[in-house]
């Protein structure tokens, strides 16, 4: 008899399989709650950092550097 078709090491591999697969569910919620969660300071950020270079830019066009 073959051990591919024992069916305990099915089983088990059914069930290693349905573990991973709800590890990996786990991994992207946490992964997505955590982008949701810096997304929008990160864009404040962004865009803070982008008004000062815009600034900048247009003061030292001004003083004709």
């Amino acid at each position: 008899m073959s051990g591919d078709r024992d069916p305990s090491k099915l089983l088990d591999r059914i069930v290693s399989c349905c573990f991973a697969v709800l590890l990996g569910a786990i991994a992207l919620y946490g992964a997505v709650r955590l982008i949701a969660a810096v997304f929008l300071p990160l864009c404040i950020g962004v865009c803070a950092m982008l008004a000062m270079i815009g600034v900048w830019l247009l003061v030292r066009r001004g003083r004709g550097w």
